[in-house]
């Protein structure tokens, strides 16, 4: 084609401040550069963090300060070196990336979108609000092979929501580096389990830990429960930790940077988790009990090991749940060779997410794209505009709150 080289891309999305996506985004730019791609990103906030630092280590990362309903009236002004690809891993990103391929410079431009959470899509009571509806559409222009899913729940959610098979998508799981090391991990001495992962509400197993560590306590067993991370959520599960009685057993640590994951996670007996802090617990060799998706209650998918695809914890559907307590119980009691079993079963599984392989896999997913009309109308650009501008004089954030609050409803 002519125009940018072929192999170049745009990664737009929101930040690069800690989360599974934000490390795969970075895991992948890094991948495709050493295979000699150009890689740039476009981003609304900068933060002051290692994986912004490795990402501008890369190229060049512009900073696009407004979500897609007011940047229109001001990309022109941006300077942003046109490339063949555009990938848009949230339906903010995929809206910014169609303003960027309806400028001129980037008329070229492939988009592939990205499905990472089963409900971005997959929740029809929130494809009225402006964002979502206008990137379903977008999506429903778009063939097959511009789409990238996580897993089978993340397609499949979407397929249902959209009366459409994404029977041609590609499937791109997250990527983790896997520890060289295959050997069984030892026990380590002591009962402490460990999560990694944003306090939201869709993440709802840190309460869920609470109620099994009360009936495990209840009958002499005494875990100890290291919550790392931050969000929305953290006040109310302050709150639990003293309701339940559990304050000298559970320790709330704040944000983890990811390079310190390995760690938190270096004496923990067990993992408690989903996404990519699941896998990459399990890559470890530490034993994982696989949280769900909106589960707010003591059970687990059950171990990491045993889900199938490249499921880590997104549907709800994935297969019967099963009491938290009866597996930690089951792993207090378990002695050296049995837990070595878990460990090693986790870690063969986890390779499937290898990077070198996943990396290959979202690159080939990349050059399938295809050219497409999706466009945004200029209709939808004003009534953007409109809602952008109402948005800031009743307050930042308003339509992302209403958003959160149709997943809670519903």
């Amino acid at each position: 084609m002519s125009g940018p080289e072929e192999r170049s891309l745009t990664i737009v999305h929101g930040s690069l401040a800690v989360g599974g996506i934000e490390q795969l985004l970075v895991r992948f730019a890094e991948e495709l550069h050493g295979r000699g791609w150009r890689v740039q990103f476009v981003l609304q906030s900068a933060v002051d963090n290692a994986l912004h630092r490795r990402a501008a280590s890369l190229g060049p990362v512009y900073r696009l300060p407004v979500d897609y309903r007011l940047a229109w009236p001001l990309l022109h002004r941006y300077a942003i070196r046109p490339t063949a690809h555009l990938f848009g891993p949230t339906s903010n990103g995929l809206l910014l990336s169609h303003l960027l391929r309806q400028q001129p410079r980037f008329r070229q431009a492939r988009i592939t979108a990205g499905v990472y959470f089963p409900l971005e899509y997959g929740n029809r009571a929130v494809h009225d609000l402006h964002e979502i509806g206008l990137a379903v559409r977008l999506i429903q222009a778009a063939p097959d092979q511009n789409m990238l899913f996580m897993n089978d729940a993340c397609r499949d959610a979407t397929a249902n929501a959209l009366d459409r098979s994404f029977a041609e998508a590609h499937l791109v799981p997250v990527p983790v580096v896997i520890p060289l090391s295959s050997a069984p991990r030892p026990r380590p001495v002591g009962q402490r389990l460990v999560s990694v992962g944003r306090l939201v509400q869709f993440k709802g197993y840190t309460f869920g830990a609470l109620s099994a560590l009360r009936a495990l306590a209840d009958e002499g067993r005494r875990f100890h429960y290291d919550v790392y991370g931050d969000g929305p959520m953290r006040p109310a599960l302050e709150s639990a930790v003293v309701a339940a009685g559990l304050e000298e057993q559970v320790t709330l640590h704040g944000e983890v940077p990811p390079e310190h994951f390995a760690d938190v996670c270096g004496d923990a007996l067990a993992f408690l988790g989903m996404g990519t802090a699941a896998v990459e617990a399990a890559a470890l060799g530490v034993p994982t009990l696989l949280a769900s998706v909106g589960e707010s209650g003591p059970h687990v998918h059950g171990w990491f090991s045993e889900a199938r695809g490249f499921d880590v914890g997104e549907s709800p559907a994935a297969g019967p749940l099963a009491p938290m307590t009866d597996l930690l119980r089951h792993l207090d009691d378990a002695g050296p060779a049995v837990y070595g079993d878990l460990s090693v079963a986790g870690r063969a599984r986890a390779e499937r997410f290898a990077l070198p392989t996943a990396a290959q896999s979202f690159e080939d997913a990349l050059l399938a794209a295809r050219p497409h009309e999706g466009r945004l109308r200029f209709r939808d650009l004003l009534s953007g505009l409109r809602s952008g501008l109402i948005d800031l004089r009743s307050g930042a954030g308003s339509q992302r709150a209403r958003r959160a609050a149709r997943y809670e409803r519903d």
